[in-house]
This record gives C-alpha cells, sequence and structure tokens, in this order.
C-alpha cells in the first residue's frame, strides 16, 4: 500500500492525465509528460507540494552539466513540468497538499512564495 503522500501524487497524476486526454492530447505526448515529471520528482526526492525554483534549476542545470542534454532536452523537460504545476495550483494557491482536507470548512494552504509559480493567465479566471 503507497503512503498518503505517494496516493495523492497519484491521484494529481491520475487527474492531469484526465485533463490532458480531455484536451484530446496523443497518448504519447501525456505519457512523455507524466515520465519527466516523475523524474523531477525523483532528482527532488520531494512531492510537488514542496517542489521549489531551486529545485527546478538544480535539475535543469544537472541535465546540463552533469548528464551532457543539450539545451533543447531541459526545455522539453520545463514544457512538461509547467503544466502540471499549473494543473496543480489554481489561482495562485495550491490545492495539492497531502493536509489539505476536502471539506467546504477548509481554506486552501498558502503557496510558498519559492514554489514554482503558473503562469500569470489561467484558464480558471
Amino acid at each position: 500500500m503507497l503512503r498518503s503522500e505517494e496516493q495523492v501524487f497519484e491521484a494529481m497524476l491520475d487527474g492531469w492525465r484526465n485533463q490532458q486526454l480531455a484536451r484530446n492530447l496523443a497518448l504519447s505526448t501525456i505519457n512523455g509528460r507524466e515520465r519527466k515529471v516523475r523524474a523531477f520528482a525523483a532528482h527532488a526526492d520531494a512531492f510537488p507540494w514542496t517542489w521549489s525554483s531551486p529545485l527546478a534549476d538544480e535539475w535543469f542545470g544537472d541535465l546540463r552539466a552533469v548528464r551532457g542534454c543539450v539545451r533543447s532536452t531541459p526545455r522539453g523537460y520545463q514544457e512538461s513540468v509547467r503544466p502540471f504545476c499549473d494543473c496543480a495550483t489554481v489561482r495562485g494557491r495550491q490545492f495539492c497538499s497531502p493536509t489539505w482536507p476536502l471539506s467546504d470548512n477548509c481554506a486552501l494552504p498558502e503557496p510558498s512564495s519559492a514554489a514554482i509559480a503558473p503562469r500569470a493567465e489561467t484558464r480558471w479566471g
């Protein structure tokens, strides 16, 4: 049985997969994005609700400096991780904490100022 944090992470990935399927993206695109998000999570050794810009910077730097990837490789990874972070953040507030109780009486936790932020414009307005 998975730990609660792992269950939340898996549920987040499932929800993101469903969102991408609803947008009619190709399965190869969806699977590739998920692999990259999982690779980042493994490198950071952290769950999304604790990710920060320095963790991302370290990973993208390692892709170039340690693994010898060309510039387009980290860019492709960034273009996979960003939509996941956008999906896991609504109106600038993270909802992906495993400690967030799913009830009407609960206030959403404030995101860390260092967290990977969504784009300025959102589809949820």
